[in-house]
């Protein structure tokens, strides 16, 4: 009993060196510094706690960024956003367009507008015969009167002893008059027919205009709808392609963020397991310390507990 108790305080027992006696400190990524070995065997090293590791670190370091994480691409969504709620750019060309196609008259309203003024000053004539003068036909009947009608008159008068009385004047103009009165009547109703036909002419030519202008009109308003079907057609296109870029640029944000924030989880997970580790490392020579401690303690007080022991038992018998 007495040299199993020396030898369990001598230097060069088992129970006298601490765990680990190389003096060597354990491999530990976080630096924290284990059980040292040699020494005096009452002289206890606390409990080593593993610090954080660099992949913990890592984690720490990257939470802030995962506030702005995706950033860009909801910025791109809010500018995509301020687009949509803006006019497009094919309304206001179809406002544009609806307003001039409105607006504006055909050429040939506008040339039936001219014949209009026109028609109006020709029903405002009067027949003048101012042609007669020229009429050929009454040039001819002249002619033909002072060739044969005027002298017959003369000889008679002169025969009559009227040669130089107003008497064959007088008869002679008669006589004209009654000759060229058929011919000066044809030609003032040929003058009247003359203006009614320009301004039937003129009525055809504001009716044909308005029949361009009409069909011009169709076709222009025609064009019109289906121009303004396709910008119509194509702000919608453009609205349907914003609003899916919107979506995906806010799905590659929320992408973005979830995979930075998966990337801080998953280094902090590994952190977690390797500082696990190291605590291990750590906790393996403390627990050896407490084992060889206890194991000290009942080599040292255990004796002394048989000792009571059999010192109760003496006691008891004697008594009996």
């Amino acid at each position: 009993m007495g040299s199993q108790a020396t030898g369990g305080f001598g230097g060069n027992s088992t129970f006298g060196r601490k765990p680990g006696g190389t003096g060597r400190n354990p491999s530990m990524t976080s630096g924290a510094k284990g059980y040292k070995g040699g020494g005096n065997f009452w002289d206890f090293n606390p409990r080593a706690i593993a610090g954080l590791n660099p992949m913990m670190r890592q984690a720490a370091r990257g939470v802030p960024g995962l506030a702005t994480a995706g950033r860009q691409y909801y910025n791109n969504a809010s500018n995509l956003a301020g687009q949509l709620a803006g006019p497009s750019q094919y309304y206001n060309q179809a406002i544009d367009a609806a307003r001039s196609g409105v607006g504006a008259m055909p050429g040939a309203f506008r040339e039936a507008q001219n014949l209009t003024g026109a028609l109006r000053g020709t029903a405002g004539r009067r027949v003048t015969g101012a042609g007669l003068e020229t009429d050929p036909a009454i040039l001819a009947a002249q002619e033909r009167f002072n060739k044969a009608r005027l002298p017959m008159i003369q000889n008679m008068a002169s025969q009559m002893g009227l040669g130089k009385s107003n008497t064959v004047a007088n008869a002679a103009a008669l006589a004209q008059s009654n000759e060229l009165l058929p011919l000066i009547q044809e030609g003032l109703a040929r003058e009247e027919r003359g203006i009614g036909r320009e301004m039937s002419g003129i009525e055809r030519s504001i009716q044909n205009a308005m029949s361009r202008g009409g069909a011009e009109l169709g076709v222009r308003q025609g064009d019109l709808q289906n121009l303004l079907t396709a910008l119509t057609g194509a702000a919608g296109d453009e609205r349907t392609g914003l609003s899916t870029a919107l979506q995906t640029q806010l799905g590659l944000g929320q992408q973005e963020a979830a995979q930075y924030g998966s990337a801080i989880q998953a280094a902090n997970q590994m952190g977690t397991q390797l500082r696990g580790v190291e605590q291990e490392q750590l906790d393996a020579p403390y627990q050896e310390q407490q084992r060889l401690w206890a194991e000290a303690l009942n080599a040292m007080y255990g004796p002394l507990g048989m000792i009571g022991s059999l010192g109760g038992a003496t006691s008891t018998t004697s008594k009996k």
